[in-house]
């Protein structure tokens, strides 16, 4: 209830504290009559407004309460005081603990922002509230330029609580944290829908019309976040760290049967930032690691070298032309060039590249530390992606290959060609060559035996003849 919330709000509100009384009140109907509920106002003074009691039919008295809370004429806000309050009033309360924790994201003094992270007194003491199966779900609210100073903040008090980060138009999102789940029935498929939007694995990626067919029924760990759901709020997507190692759990099937939608190429991005959050950083462990992206043709790249000994980085470039021409950092054709290097922080070191051809160049970097390898791709000038299709040049590739040239709407024809081709490619037509020697020499055996018969019997008919 600080006096920055008694500012207009910008979504209808007379002022922002209007939306979150708003919000408050439209969770707290949501809640079942064997709920248990407390609501706590703050800026820098802590009051409790209402004491943690069972919903029952209080819900009506409970919401005046709510509508009556006013801006304080003091600015300033702490997060410590209140959170440390809603520890002690959770304290003996056995089910499931939940903090709806609605501020500008802005607190005073040694409580705001130290090393990205948050005030240390604030994070301890959100710590603390999760080892006691606390968990908190921010919501930032107030003045834009205020409110997002103050994001990162909240959205790390959400991270380590195991809890979930609003926005204040997520608000929707936020209900449904607390509605009741109703099972649906006799469908025929359920829908998907991003339930945390602010982790690595989901940030800014949208299912669209995603469905499955069907899903494995699971509950998440109390410690795992819960990142894509089907509409009744199933998991399906669940993500939290084992030890120091990250699991991730997909509750349906590789998309044979259940869940095709899923794998589609729309949807890659999901699997791949799943793969790439579970596996983490492959190379934390070295000691001499460079960071660089690819680039364009006519745009400098930066290379960047984590080391605690200051190292030397070659480049070398392995498919432009034979025309060396080297200059201060810039490279064209065949040839090595060690890269000029600059500290910019601790264990840090920094160069600028600037190709002259496409192609593709090697990065090496060493010191006494140990060494890394690293490539760059330059590409032809980001103007020339606003051209088009070469059809023309993709053609002649094809014809030389002895393929053939499709469009995106003969992919049914594409299909129907390729399996034709499987189909070929699997018949072989094969000579073997046998030896028969082995026949003759068997059939010439036959006749000899039996002609060695037919005299033996000859004889024997003669001499009974001449006994007769």
């Amino acid at each position: 209830v600080s006096a920055s919330l008694g500012y207009s709000g910008e979504r209808g509100y007379v002022s922002y504290l209007d939306e979150v009384k708003a919000i408050a009140i439209n969770l707290l109907r949501q809640l079942d009559e064997d709920d248990s509920v407390a609501v706590v106002a703050f800026n820098v003074p802590v009051w409790t407004v209402v004491s943690l009691a069972k919903v029952g039919d209080n819900k009506k008295g409970i919401e005046q309460v709510i509508s009556k809370l006013r801006p304080s004429e003091e600015g300033g806000t702490r997060y410590a005081p209140v959170l440390k309050k809603v520890e002690d009033i959770l304290e003996n309360y056995e089910s499931d603990k939940q903090l709806v924790f609605l501020s500008d994201g802005w607190p005073v003094g040694d409580e705001r922002r130290r090393g990205g992270r948050g005030g240390d007194s604030v994070l301890n003491q959100v710590r603390l509230m999760a080892d006691k199966g606390i968990k908190i779900y921010s919501v930032s609210v107030g003045d834009r330029a205020q409110a997002l100073e103050g994001r990162e903040l909240m959205q790390t008090i959400a991270e380590e609580s195991n809890g979930l980060y609003f926005w204040m138009e997520d608000d929707r999102r936020l209900k449904m944290v607390f509605d009741d789940a109703k099972e649906e029935k006799d469908k025929d498929y359920y829908g998907l829908e991003i339930y945390n939007k602010y982790h690595y694995i989901t940030y800014d990626i949208g299912l669209g019309n995603t469905h499955i067919k069907t899903f494995n029924g699971v509950t998440e760990k109390s410690i795992a976040q819960v990142l894509v759901t089907t509409q009744d709020k199933s998991p399906i997507v669940t993500a939290w760290r084992f030890g120091i190692g990250r699991v991730v759990a997909v509750t349906t099937d590789n998309g044979r049967e259940w869940s095709p939608g899923l794998y589609s190429a729309g949807n890659g991005k999901l699997i791949s930032r799943i793969t790439n959050w579970a596996m983490g950083d492959m190379e934390k462990k070295k000691k001499v690691r460079i960071d660089v992206s690819d680039t364009t043709l006519d745009r400098d790249v930066s290379v960047v070298i984590k080391s605690k000994r200051e190292p030397t980085l070659v480049i070398r470039n392995h498919t432009a032309g034979n025309n060396d021409n080297i200059e201060g950092n810039n490279l064209m054709g065949q040839g090595n060039l060690e890269l000029l290097l600059k500290q910019t922080d601790v264990d840090l070191y920094s160069s600028v590249l600037s190709p002259g051809e496409t192609g593709f160049y090697r990065l090496k970097a060493k010191s006494q530390e140990g060494e890394d390898t690293d490539g760059v791709a330059v590409n032809y000038p980001i103007e020339y992606s606003h051209l088009g299709i070469n059809e023309g040049e993709l053609m002649r590739i094809s014809r030389e290959a002895n393929g053939k040239s499709y469009n995106s709407s003969h992919i049914e024809e594409l299909e129907e060609d390729i399996i034709e081709y499987v189909r070929k490619e699997s018949v072989r037509t094969s000579i073997v060559k046998i030896p028969i020697g082995i026949y003759f020499i068997a059939a010439a055996l036959a006749l000899f035996f039996i002609d060695a018969v037919i005299r033996k019997i000859k004889e024997i008919r003669r001499l009974k003849r001449l006994e007769g």
